[in-house]
């Protein structure tokens, strides 16, 4: 997600481009510098899965200026 929480790339095709208004944006960039956010496991109707996931803060190694977040998505049902 880039500083307004647009996806800035993604691994597979989605409907949802915005994510600024969720958590996984709401709870890491807009709170800062290392910020993690871990959410609850949820069944995604989409997939037919349970999933997790898992966001950090993205920043400029040099100047330490937020540069978005990034979302990894985990398959619960695939770490059993």
């Amino acid at each position: 997600m880039d500083a307004v929480g647009l996806n800035a790339a993604a691994s597979s095709v989605t409907s949802n481009m915005w994510q600024g208004d969720e958590d996984k944006f709401i709870q890491t960039f807009n709170v800062g510098v290392g910020e993690i956010h871990i959410a609850d496991v949820e069944f995604d109707a989409s997939s037919q899965t349970y999933l997790g996931q898992v966001s950090v803060t993205i920043s400029d190694p040099q100047t330490g200026d937020l540069l978005g977040a990034v979302t990894v998505v985990l398959n619960v049902e695939a770490l059993f």
